[in-house]
C-alpha cells in the first residue's frame, strides 16, 4: 500500500505497535509527520556531515552521496503527498551503503549514530513488521552497524553525534548546527 503524508499521519494516530527488527531501534510512535520529517532531515544533516570528513577516494562515498540526495529529495516529495515507501526505499538503501563502510575509519562512531538513526525513522515509517522475504535478505547481508548506537529522537541523535566530534578534532567539520 503506497501511502501519502496526509494517510501516513491519519494511519499512524492508530497504530498500536511498531517495527522490532532490531536492538537499535527506538520506537517513535506517536510522532506526527511534521517530527517525521525532523528525523528524516537530522538524518540529512548527519548524512552531509559524513560526507565532509569522508575521504573523497573511498568507494562507497560516490552512492552515499546520492542515496543522500535522493533521501532529501523523496522526502520533500514525500511533504507535497507522495509516497512514503519512496523515503522508505531510499533510507533502506542509505543503510546499505553503510554496511560497506569500515569500521576503522576515524568517523565509525558517526556512521553507528546515522545507523541508528535510520532505523528509528524505519521503525516509524514502516506500516507492518518486515515480511519473511525481507528478513531473510537482512540475514543474507548484514548490517555491522545496526545495534551499536540507540537514538530516541533528532535531538537524542545530534547530542550524541556532536558529543562524538566534540571529543575528536578530526571531526570538527561534521558538527551539526
Amino acid at each position: 500500500m503506497t501511502m501519502n503524508r496526509r494517510q501516513f499521519g491519519k494511519s499512524l494516530a492508530g497504530a498500536s505497535a511498531l517495527v522490532a527488527a532490531g536492538p537499535s531501534l527506538i520506537s517513535l510512535q506517536g510522532c506526527t509527520p511534521g517530527q517525521a520529517e525532523n528525523e528524516i532531515n537530522t538524518i540529512l544533516q548527519e548524512a552531509v556531515g559524513i560526507i565532509a570528513v569522508a575521504d573523497p577516494g573511498v568507494t562507497w562515498l560516490a552512492a552515499f552521496s546520492k542515496a543522500s540526495a535522493l533521501l532529501k529529495t523523496d522526502e520533500e516529495n514525500w511533504i507535497k503527498g507522495g509516497a512514503v515507501q519512496d523515503v522508505i526505499n531510499v533510507l533502506t538503501d542509505l543503510q546499505g551503503v553503510c554496511a560497506l563502510i569500515s569500521p576503522l575509519v576515524p568517523y565509525a562512531q558517526l556512521i553507528a549514530v546515522l545507523v541508528a538513526g535510520i532505523n528509528a525513522v524505519l521503525a516509524l515509517l514502516l506500516p507492518n513488521p518486515p515480511a519473511p522475504v525481507a528478513m531473510a535478505q537482512m540475514a543474507r547481508n548484514p548490517n555491522p552497524w545496526i545495534g551499536l548506537a540507540h537514538v530516541r529522537s533528532a535531538k537524542d541523535s545530534k547530542e550524541q553525534w556532536n558529543n562524538i566530534c566534540k571529543a575528536n578534532p578530526a571531526l570538527a567539520q561534521a558538527v551539526l548546527r
